[in-house]
């Protein structure tokens, strides 16, 4: 069951936009966060790469930073033993 969709473009001249879904599950709620235009960097604010590897690799979407979200999830969903 999908709870909620939206669409976050904070940088309108980076040419991307972050769409995220989130859906219930037995386990709670899931977030899917995908990319929209964006190419094959790790989305960042703050250590932006160099225009000059787009041609070659795609953009890089300065919506989210990926590494502080990545550390949040893994807060947040500790492993079980």
């Amino acid at each position: 069951e999908t709870l909620n969709r939206g669409t976050l473009d904070q940088d309108p001249d980076d040419g991307t936009a972050i769409s995220i879904e989130r859906h219930a599950c037995p386990a709670g709620t899931v977030e899917l966060v995908g990319v929209e235009g964006g190419g094959h960097f790790a989305p960042s604010v703050l250590e932006p790469v160099s225009p000059a590897w787009e041609p070659l690799l795609g953009r890089q979407s300065h919506e989210i930073e990926a590494a502080t979200e990545s550390l949040a999830f893994f807060l947040d969903h500790p492993r079980v033993r």
